[in-house]
């Protein structure tokens, strides 16, 4: 049932209050600590600390407390202008910041309405990628600089480039890192003292009537002050931390961003970190691996950050409570330390094997992701050649042995986990059987208090391992970006000058050798290797302003190289190879480029971001309306716009996808005649996908604009016709005998003629074959006007049977040159009148476009638990962690009965020693046994569960039509096969196994509480569960959204970096482009990294308010064992277990709703699957019955004619079951194809493509098509057919 939105408003108001009434009583606990805290002096001497005096420990809590105040108010500073609630802690007041009530706003929103990413807190100025990006990259370079000077030696070459970026980076982050190192470490002393106060409180309830009542009612009182004070420091410092840490993450995201930028396409960067690797090969990155960088290896750094404190704390933490447990125990202490102590060589070895099984794993799951990855790119050719399911089995095995290796790593894990939480427990046994020996007397006040300490002491010992694996996968991170980071850039070797008196425009190239682009250790080190890597040589050309030259030559024969090398994308070497090692920049021989204006590229294949036709051409630049009409026009799109085959605000799909090759060509064109201050144009061979008529015609259009601007243009063209059109013709050839590519001649059409050059032959190499041949015309041919008795399709009247070559045996007056020259141009005035503001209304939605918002389906949970196919694995689970948790439970109530036998005895026997030692270790054996079997058989449910879902997954995208692919952008299919499946596989297993526990931890403590302390403690616990609820009512449906927007705010981060490394060379091109690209790349990581401090925000607002519900339960249960105990009516054992429950319930509280709210985060994973799963399909039982809503393809044999089956046709003969018997059967009958009145589209959002089209094929014979550029005749009939 769903709360009105005002009722729910109306009890925020009143909730708020009642919470800002509750956590402002630390305020008041913090002054109260310095005039009533009294420890203990014997313990607090083995640290350090001397309380003689209780004024000692005044001072020193006052000092405390105005050092916080100062620290904090350093790291938050309040502005002085008044700005609104969306600055967050950056305008608030300092209780506002240590009580996080600055959230109070987004909550009150949160309750109305869903929250979106507007809504999220603002980043201050000094927060920015902009900012931080900048700031660590003027740092790295100092350091490089630094390093270079000699700082590290040069043979430790590949682990100083990881140690210059960590020490950049530990620089950038100094006074962050400062800050949270001071609040760590009083966490870290403060964590000490509510053990020592339940000690002195246990005392005073064992002395009975002898200690004044007030006494223990202090003791209590002050508990609470130090867990308030506790509570402040350290969710400050886990505040602090994490902003730290996404500051990190988001800093080495941009350099990595920026660095992408400015490296060639073809730069070798070693992808190995092993040096060793690295001198055997040097390879390429791919766009994955680059990706990876800014995915998993930021990542990586980021949680290194996190945990970065724990180096020096671990070891501070153990010294303390080792000390303390001494003082507690005695010698004794020591048994129950070596067996912690052994553990670490244990977890030491077992997180080796782990990292060898995962390194397995991860090398499975990238076979997997490569195979995905390939067949999402090139779904269109899997479809047209029938190959996907072929494709999807293979994927399917690989993810079985994905799978495989995980269930291997999971029983090794679920092993490790069974060790280190059986630790603790043997641990105990063992120290309480070596003090009984001793003949001290068995209390509750010492028990419970070493209880409480080595529960303290495991979490340092266990995490080391842990920390240990994440500096070794940090310094491998380092590795990796710091080699990236330090790949060769590629060399500003054009002089750019203004352009020339008129505005013209030229470029100049004398010494032109270069080399595709290596890696710096290759050109400096190796001398040969420029002849295995030679792309031109010896290279000499001019352009002048309005000359229009065209580049022709063979396959291989360097016309790729040439325009590479005038614009800037290739390394340029001396002609003499000794001067390799030299500084060449004076040297005659040195490759000089110069061009007057800048240059406007147009590369050879098409490169379109995602984005509509008119964000493609002006591409991030001011846009000019006349401009945009004018680069439309020349690139012929206005009769594509003119004829509603094209609109100004059509998606062009990933890569282009939803336009025709044609068309995604012209866009290109029309984005570099875009280009204002351009007086070069570089245009390599942008007609090639056009027909020789719209070819003929953007070439005249092109070739008079660029000349009346007097601009230099070179265009590399395979046309035969086209370069007698233009002013000059360059000849390129490969040079055998140096393994290069060179400029063969210069000169006229004409003159390369007479000097013997047969250039129809050089751009048209079938020609010389087919020129020789007969035309022959097939026996068996059938009558084509069969076919085109029923066509309707309108061709349009200018359309020709031409041929591109004008010697052809054709009449004159169907000459291409001839009808482009007669062609009258379209006025810029319709084109104008044509644009219209961009709108989304025609867009087909994505698949993230089309999430579901508000709260987790319950669907969702159903399906995934469906999945498993097992319900009897499901209970043994469940049974698992009832078992385990009994059996902790249990242990904890053998401790207290003991100390409860010890003092009613007036000194414990031997014989119940004896026993209850035995009980001990049935306990121990018990928690080991359960810890084991609840890791293992979660896992089985999390891979029986995530093989069904990739399989149901897989099997949907593979089945989906043509059409979903154009509308999605394959990095979101991607994703879900990637990051999504991955959460799915490793951290939904675990969130469940975490909930599970928690909420069965409170069950019990609550239990104890209840039913050892006394029955009315469910009073409180009821009053305190009421508040709770009310709690996480307010927090889930914040934190539920903001998880959902941060986790849809990294794709588009991602698509972008992907289609910044496909288009380098394009963005290098445009003089702002750059700069634009970097600049939408820091607002995309500032939004996604202000909505996950909004998070971060909110969940340090839950802390808080939890624990103060918790440190209230630790009261009640103070009072009441003191009244209780006083009365006679409970003991001191029963007492202490209590207080040990409350305290436990403190964190358990804030806990529950952290990994409540995670495990729902986790959920979104399994949505966004089964989103793409059962798109545009209802499911009704899991994934065995799916009732679909939209066509699929038919793809089983039999499965198209079964509606034709049903219409009651009896031509056809009975349905095949199989493949086999379909073959059997003598398929294919016939080969007869008819279309009658076909109408089709990309997909239900776009406009007709074909209208009505009626082909009638008849068997046996052969369909040509042809078609004007832009008509999407071959590419919609072949996707027809």
């Amino acid at each position: 049932m769903t709360m009105p939105a005002t009722s729910r408003t109306r009890q925020h108001c009143r909730w708020q209050k009642q919470a800002s009434s509750q956590t402002h009583l630390f305020v008041i606990l913090l002054t109260l600590i310095a005039s009533h805290i009294v420890v203990p002096t014997a313990p607090l001497s083995i640290i350090g600390i001397h309380a003689s005096t209780p004024s000692t420990i005044t001072h020193t809590s006052s000092t405390a407390l105005r050092s916080t105040n100062s620290v904090t108010s350093e790291v938050l500073p309040k502005t002085k202008s008044k700005h609104d609630w969306k600055d967050g802690e950056y305008n608030s007041s300092l209780s506002s910041r240590l009580l996080y009530k600055y959230a109070d706003p987004l909550l009150d929103i949160a309750s109305k309405r869903q929250l979106e990413p507007s809504d999220a807190f603002n980043l201050p100025q000094e927060k920015l990628m902009e900012t931080t990006v900048t700031k660590l990259e003027s740092i790295y370079t100092q350091c490089r600089e630094k390093a270079k000077k000699g700082k590290f030696a040069t043979r430790k070459k590949k682990s100083s480039e990881s140690a210059v970026l960590a020490k950049a980076l530990l620089a950038s982050q100094k006074k962050t890192l400062t800050l949270t190192g001071i609040l760590r470490l009083l966490n870290t002393i403060i964590q000490a003292f509510p053990s020592l106060l339940i000690a002195r409180l246990l005392r005073q309830i064992e002395g009975g009537n002898s200690v004044k009542a007030i006494e223990p009612l202090r003791s209590a009182f002050l508990l609470v002050s130090v867990l308030s004070l506790k509570m402040i420091i350290e969710n400050q410092f886990f505040h602090n931390a994490v902003k730290c840490a996404c500051e990190v993450r988001g800093s080495i995201g941009g350099m990595i961003f920026d660095k992408s930028l400015r490296l060639s396409s073809g730069s070798a960067t070693p992808s190995a970190i092993n040096k060793d690797e690295k001198n055997k090969r040097a390879s390429s990155m791919g766009s994955g691996e680059v990706v990876n960088l800014m995915q998993s290896d930021a990542t990586m750094l980021e949680m290194l950050a996190l945990q970065l404190h724990t180096i020096w704390d671990g070891i501070l933490q153990v010294s303390i409570y080792t000390a303390l447990l001494y003082k507690f125990l005695g010698k004794s202490v020591i048994w129950g330390l070596g067996v912690l102590l052994i553990t670490i060589p244990i977890n030491a070895i077992t997180l080796r094997l782990l990292n060898r099984l995962s390194l397995k794993e991860i090398a499975a799951k990238d076979a997997r992701m490569k195979k995905t990855t390939e067949s999402v790119s090139n779904m269109q050719l899997l479809k047209l050649m029938s190959w996907e399911n072929i494709f999807a089995a293979d994927i399917q095995c690989q993810r079985d042995e994905e799978l495989k290796r995980h269930k291997r790593r999971g029983a090794v894990r679920a092993l490790s986990q069974a060790v280190s939480n059986t630790a603790p427990a043997i641990s105990l046994v063992a120290t309480l059987t070596a003090y009984a020996k001793t003949g001290k007397p068995i209390v509750a006040s010492t028990i419970f208090t070493a209880i409480s300490l080595f529960n303290q002491l495991r979490f340092p010992l266990f995490f080391y391992p842990m920390l240990i694996d994440a500096i070794a996968n940090g310094q491998n991170s380092l590795r990796r970006i710091s080699a990236y980071l330090e790949s060769q850039e590629i060399t500003p070797y054009i002089d750019f000058k203004p352009k020339l008196d008129g505005g013209g425009g030229s470029i100049e190239m004398s010494n032109g050798n270069f080399l595709w682009s290596v890696s710096s250790e290759e050109v400096s080190t190796d001398k040969k290797c420029h002849s295995g890597a030679t792309a031109l040589c010896d290279a000499a050309i001019s352009v002048q302003p309005g000359e229009v030259v065209a580049v022709i030559g063979g396959v291989g024969s360097g016309k790729s190289a040439l325009v590479k090398s005038l614009i800037g994308e290739l390394t340029p070497v001396p002609r003499n190879p000794k001067l390799i090692e030299q500084e060449y920049g004076s040297s005659a021989d040195v490759p000089r480029v110069t061009a007057h204006g800048t240059i406007a590229y147009c590369a050879q294949e098409a490169w379109l971001p995602k984005g509509t036709v008119r964000e493609s051409i002006v591409f991030g630049r001011e846009y000019n309306e006349e401009r945009y009409a004018m680069a439309i026009y020349a690139a012929g799109l206005d009769d594509d716009i003119a004829s509603s085959n094209l609109k100004h605000d059509t998606d062009v799909g990933e890569d282009g996808s939803n336009l025709s090759g044609g068309q995604r060509a012209r866009v290109a064109l029309a984005r570099a005649l875009y280009e204002e201050s351009a007086g070069v144009y570089i245009l390599d061979d942008p007609l090639s996908a056009l027909d020789a008529s719209v070819g003929s015609t953007v070439f005249e259009r092109v070739t008079e604009r660029l000349r009346s601007s007097r601009a230099a243009t070179l265009i590399v063209t395979n046309d035969p016709n086209l370069p007698r059109q233009c002013d000059r013709v360059v000849l390129m050839g490969s040079d055998p005998t140096h393994g290069c590519s060179r400029i063969v001649d210069v000169g006229t059409y004409d003159e390369l003629l007479n000097r013997g050059h047969d250039l129809r032959t050089i751009t048209d190499p079938e020609r010389d074959d087919s020129i020789n041949k007969e035309e022959r015309v097939d026996a068996e041919e059938v009558d084509m006007s069969l076919i085109y008795q029923s066509n309707e399709i309108s061709i349009g009247n200018n359309v020709t049977t031409s041929h591109a070559d004008p010697d052809s045996h054709i009449s004159l007056d169907k000459d291409p040159a001839l009808l482009a020259e007669h062609t009258i141009p379209q006025p810029a005035e319709p084109i104008l009148d044509s644009i219209t503001p961009i709108t989304n209304q025609l867009r087909q939605l994505s698949t993230d476009d089309a999430m579901s918002t508000g709260s987790i389906p319950r669907s969702t949970y159903l399906t995934y638990f469906r999945s498993v196919k097992n319900p009897l694995l499901i209970a043994f689970a469940l049974a698992s962690y009832f078992a385990s948790n009994g059996s902790q439970f249990f242990q904890q109530l053998i401790v207290a009965k003991w100390t409860e036998a010890s003092t009613g005895a007036g000194g414990i026997a031997a014989a119940v020693s004896a026993k209850y030692c035995r009980q001990l270790i049935y306990a121990a054996a018990g928690v080991s046994v359960t810890m084991c079997l609840r890791s293992y058989l979660t896992m089985k449910v999390g891979v029986r569960a995530s093989r069904t879902i990739h399989q149901a997954m897989t099997n949907s995208v593979f089945g989906a039509p043509i059409s979903f692919f154009s509308s999605t952008p394959s990095g979101q299919l991607l994703t879900r096969f990637g990051k999504e499946l991955e959460v799915v596989d490793r951290s939904l297993p675990d969130g469940i196994a975490s909930v599970l526990y928690c909420f069965l931890q409170v069950f019990f403590s609550t239990l104890a509480l209840s039913g050892v302390v006394t029955p009315f403690m469910a009073i409180p616990l009821g009053l305190i569960g009421i508040f709770y609820v009310k709690t996480m009512g307010l927090f889930r449906p914040a934190a539920r959204d903001l998880k959902r927007i941060e986790s849809k705010s990294r794709s588009p981060i991602y698509t972008q970096f992907r289609e910044a490394l496909s288009g380098a060379e394009t963005i290098r091109s445009i003089p702002t482009a750059t700069s634009i690209w970097s600049r939408k790349h820091r607002q995309l990581a500032d939004e996604n990294l202000s909505i996950f401090y909004s998070v971060k925000a909110l969940d340090r607002w839950l802390s808080v308010r939890l624990e103060t519900l918790g440190n209230t339960v630790v009261f009640s249960a103070a009072v009441a064992s003191i009244l209780l105990s006083r009365a006679g009516r409970l003991k001191s054992g029963s007492a202490g277990w209590g207080l040990t429950q409350a305290l436990s319930i403190t964190g358990l509280l804030a806990w529950c709703v952290r990994v409540l709210t995670d495990l729902e985060t986790q959920f979104m994973s399994v949505m966004r699957t089964v989103e793409v799963t059962d798109l545009e399909s209802e499911t009704t039982k899991g994934f065995d019955e799916v009732k679909p809503r939209m066509p699929r393809e038919f793809y089983r044999a039999g499965e198209a004619l079964q509606a034709l089956q049903v219409n009651g046709s009896k031509s056809l003969p009975p349905l095949p079951e199989s493949d086999v018997d379909l073959l059997q059967s003598g398929w294919p009958w016939r080969g007869h194809v008819e279309f009658k009145n076909v109408s089709m589209r990309y997909n239900p959002s776009l406009p007709l493509v074909l209208k009505k089209v009626s082909v009638d094929i008849p068997a046996g014979s052969t369909l040509g098509v042809v078609g004007r550029t832009g008509k999407l005749s071959l590419k919609l009939l072949t996707r027809a057919l």
